[in-house]
């Protein structure tokens, strides 16, 4: 009788183990494809989901990649875990294989849904100075009129100083690059919000120990 009942006790916490194994892998899963779907979202939010979790404009294609890979990745290899530890219980393949086709219904809708609301913005581009317009001012900080010279290489790229997501980390790593390669090209910094204030934009200068 005291068999059955430790019998019954074990069988009850490996269940138990099962279905706790379950809600929680797919609570990875779910963050995970809560994650990949902000990425689509045209606003600060998703702005900083690509610059911090996926790396866009900040690191090269590989390392985006790579990002991406090993977010994907891990709540896979998580999964072939626990569906080896406990394949031979029936309940736990059924159960696995359920949750399994919802949770890939729910990332392709995800996926399908993101890609509507707006496509991941490309944040780097080499344009060319004859494919500036004719008609663009830009002024340095001192108020006076700004221009490229087509001899030379430049590298620039574009803020503005209410962003509290990517654009702090983007001015740090371009103060970073241009100490590196100070020789090789010009590094300027654009704001493009007519209410970025005069004294706010010198703190940045300051900060990041910035040339422009």
């Amino acid at each position: 009788m005291g068999n059955k009942i430790e019998e019954g006790k074990t069988k009850l916490l490996i269940r138990l183990a099962e279905i706790v194994s379950l809600v929680l892998i797919n609570l990875i899963w779910l963050v995970v494809i809560l994650i990949w779907f902000l990425q689509y979202l045209d606003n600060e939010i998703g702005q900083a989901v690509r610059i911090y979790c996926f790396g866009y404009g900040v690191y090269s294609k590989g390392i985006v990649m790579f990002r991406t890979i090993t977010m994907l990745s891990t709540p896979a290899l998580l999964s072939l875990v626990l569906f080896s530890i406990f394949y031979k219980s029936p309940f736990f393949r059924k159960a696995f294989l359920l949750s399994n086709i919802f949770i890939f219904a729910i990332f392709s809708s995800a996926n399908i849904i993101g890609r509507k609301i707006n496509k991941p913005l490309e944040l780097g581009y080499n344009l060319q100075i004859s494919e500036i317009p004719d008609n663009l001012e830009l002024f340095d900080e001192n108020g006076e009129k700004f221009s490229f010279d087509g001899s030379k290489i430049y590298i620039t790229t574009f803020f503005y100083s209410r962003c509290r997501a990517s654009c702090p980390l983007q001015i740090e790593l371009f103060s970073k690059l241009s100490k590196k390669v100070p020789k090789i090209a010009r590094f300027y910094l654009f704001h493009f919000d007519p209410r970025d204030k005069k004294e706010r934009l010198y703190e940045l200068k300051v900060k990041h120990q910035l040339k422009r």
